[in-house]
């Protein structure tokens, strides 16, 4: 054997091992809607790099060129916060499934990993970058020993199980850990014996962030009572209490000098306090929803903030002037839907943020803020993509203009909120479904009410048009059965029964002559439309299907399961394919393109997937 192909054979080897260990690296990954979630941000190595952790790995950017700098990271990761040592040198992340990642901040590469098996809701490093202590779910606060990987103590929990810490943090000099949590207090404690210093109950709502100033001194708290509590660390008395115009604090950061205070607010506004005198510097806006990440730069020169918005904004303190952003930090998501053109995507994002995508390239178009305080529940794009509908705790339905947010149409009447929406196929008629367990039809163009059709005392959760716009399906939640309701006369046609389970899918045949209907245990069902009568069950080899969609020609279900797992199946012989992608993630939902070539997939983790299936 040459020496080339030995070197080759090492290489091939080498890189085999590292898609095996990085789940993020995979053949024919899809492409995934926006750069995720912000869910913290932080200064390193001297502040020439800037680290975000999203609901879609950990991103880094220069901080001179603001240029992305590639790293080895899985996407399919939900960060959950992150903390950087004092040096600045090392910063440790944890993740939603209790991931706990130790990275080098000057080459960028893992120097450890942890695992907690419990989501991390906060971690800090001590100043010997020793010791890492995290948050749970679980109500603990767990320390592990960063040389040994060994977990050292668990403490925290108060009242049988009630807590939940939303933000912890090191002194900067004692080893001593400072604790936010739900229940409105701030404790100070020992990890060592486990045991509370003290516990301060200065605020009215949950304490959202704490933090140490750099010099040890203090100790600050925010919280959604709208103020900041600033503690003598010496005495643990309440030195001073900031409130000014703020709403809900979201997230606070010391400067570097202990001097002044950032304050990430519920509308997307910066406030900058004195900490000594507790007077506010300056307002800095420019963000359009909430604040959730903050840092101040090494050189106290600028800040960098994440928001909601889907945005990361650089800007410079002395002027308050944004100095650079970054865009399509979005993720979260909770709603999306496509058009029967198959061009564009609408997700929904934080209760408010409306995004529209381009199907092929994942390319984000537009992105439109809704009411910050009237969280949107459900959202539908017309058919050939120029409309889109929102319906919001506390409102009416609406119509939009996709390219220019114009608001088109308000429909009137509504005393519940609204659980579902759906255009007919030729976008003449909007369907909605309420929690007063009546269905409306509208006319798209003129707000009209055409009809209503009354279901059961059962909230609606799943509401679709046949191919056709004659056919209304039906399901509500808990039920085992699926009603068909004829469009035009409100009538329902048939009523499908005989599931193992409750209904958890449904989708049509582009036909619109059979509709395939998941129970969410193993089985799927195939009934003709036209006449009621079960046409077949499909006993899959694999358990827990939750959600399936037609191929374009209807030979084949496309199912994805709670382990993330996407399949093909036969429909004649009912036979199953080999898993074409993972995601690791529970899928919430499938969507076929109406040209059958992309497969859109929704997971638990707020991600959107774009597939090609074109060859499949």
């Amino acid at each position: 054997m040459t020496t080339k192909q030995t070197t080759f054979i090492v290489l091939l080897c080498l890189f085999s091992l590292i898609c095996i260990s990085h789940p993020g690296i995979a053949q024919d990954y899809p492409i995934q809607l926006g750069k995720g979630g912000i869910t913290d941000i932080a200064y390193v190595a001297d502040g020439t790099k800037i680290v975000v952790a999203t609901t879609m790995g950990v991103k880094v950017y220069d901080a001179i060129t603001y240029q992305n700098i590639p790293i080895l990271t899985d996407k399919n990761r939900y960060i959950t916060c992150l903390d950087v040592s004092t040096d600045g040198n090392t910063f440790v992340e944890g993740d939603m499934k209790g991931g706990i990642y130790v990275w080098d901040a000057i080459t960028l590469k893992y120097k450890k990993q942890l695992d907690n098996r419990i989501q991390c809701l906060s971690i800090a490093i001590n100043a010997k970058m020793d010791t890492i202590a995290v948050a749970s779910q679980d109500g603990l606060i767990k320390t592990w020993d960063v040389r040994t990987g060994n977990r050292s103590n668990f403490f925290g929990r108060i009242n049988q199980g009630a807590d939940t810490y939303t933000s912890i943090d090191y002194h900067p000099n004692k080893p001593i850990i400072a604790a936010g949590n739900v229940d409105k207090t701030v404790r100070v404690w020992d990890p060592q014996n486990e045991k509370i210093i003290s516990q301060m109950e200065s605020h009215m709502m949950p304490v959202t962030s704490i933090a140490f100033s750099p010099d040890g001194n203090s100790l600050a708290s925010a919280s959604l009572d709208r103020s900041i509590q600033i503690y003598d660390f010496k005495t643990g008395m309440l030195a001073l209490t900031m409130k000014g115009k703020m709403l809900p604090v979201y997230k606070i950061a010391f400067s570097p000098d202990s001097n002044a205070i950032a304050a990430g607010c519920a509308d997307g506004t910066i406030h900058l306090w004195f900490v000594e005198a507790g007077k506010p510097v300056k307002n800095i806006t420019g963000h359009t929803r909430g604040v959730t990440a903050l840092a101040f730069s090494p050189d106290l020169r600028t800040i960098a903030s994440g928001s909601q918005d889907g945005t990361i904004r650089i800007w410079n303190i002395a002027s308050g002037k944004e100095e650079h952003i970054f865009h399509e930090h979005l993720g979260n998501f909770t709603d999306h839907d496509t058009g029967i053109n198959g061009k564009t995507v609408i997700t929904l994002s934080h209760g408010n943020v409306v995004s529209l995508w381009d199907v092929t390239t994942g390319k984000n178009l537009k992105v439109y803020n809704t009411d910050p305080f009237n969280r949107v529940r459900c959202i539908a794009i017309h058919p050939d993509g120029n409309i889109f509908a929102t319906a919001a705790d506390h409102d009416n339905l609406k119509t939009w203009h996709a390219d220019t947010g114009e608001r088109l149409n308000v429909f009137k009447g509504y005393t519940h909120p609204i659980t579902q929406i759906a255009f007919s196929p030729d976008g003449n008629t909007i369907a909605t479904a309420c929690e007063d367990h009546i269905i409306r039809l509208w006319n798209t163009h003129t707000a009209v009410l055409k009809r209503t059709i009354r279901t059961n005392r059962r909230v609606v959760s799943k509401l679709l048009f046949s191919p056709d716009g004659t056919t209304l399906a039906i399901v509500c939640n808990g039920e085992d059965i699926v009603r068909l309701i004829n469009v035009n006369t409100s009538e329902r046609t048939f009523i499908l029964r005989g599931l193992q389970g409750t209904v958890n899918d449904i989708c049509f045949t582009t036909d619109g002559k059979t509709i395939a209907v998941s129970d969410g245990v193993s089985d799927i069902y195939l009934w003709d439309v036209r006449t009621g009568e079960q046409i077949k069950k499909i006993s899959p080899n694999f358990r827990d299907s939750f959600y399936t969609v037609f191929n374009r020609d209807g030979t084949k279900l496309i199912t994805g399961d709670m382990h993330g797992v996407l399949r093909m199946i036969d429909i004649r012989t009912g036979s199953t394919g080999s898993a074409f992608g993972t995601l690791n993630w529970c899928i919430t939902g499938l969507t076929l393109t109406n040209d059958g070539n992309t497969l859109i997939s929704s997971s638990v983790n707020g991600a959107i997937s774009l597939w090609n299936i074109s060859k499949l």
